[in-house]
């Protein structure tokens, strides 16, 4: 099933360096998918959720998994994740 699956780590978004977004965001014309990781130190920034706006329409599957959990307790995990979602 992932015979012929390449991962490409781009530099992220929101970078003090312009070019670095500027990087992501030429990756997203060739990505059948995109893996959005979000830290849970801060949660979801608001440079985040623009760039999620802008290239929902763009990727036909979009993934999101949730680091640094293991900082967290199981309550604190629960919020995290309900506030996530809500975005």
């Amino acid at each position: 099933m992932l015979r012929d699956v390449v991962v490409i780590d781009t530099p992220g978004i929101g970078s003090t360096y312009r070019h670095n977004t500027e990087v992501t965001m030429g990756f997203l014309p060739q990505s059948d998918a995109a893996l959005f990781l979000v830290s849970v130190d801060p949660p979801i920034t608001e440079v985040e959720l623009a760039f999620l706006k802008d290239i929902k329409s763009r990727v036909s599957k979009l993934f999101f998994a949730l680091n640094k959990v293991d900082y967290l307790t199981k309550t604190e995990l629960v919020e995290a994740l309900t506030f996530t979602k809500r975005y």
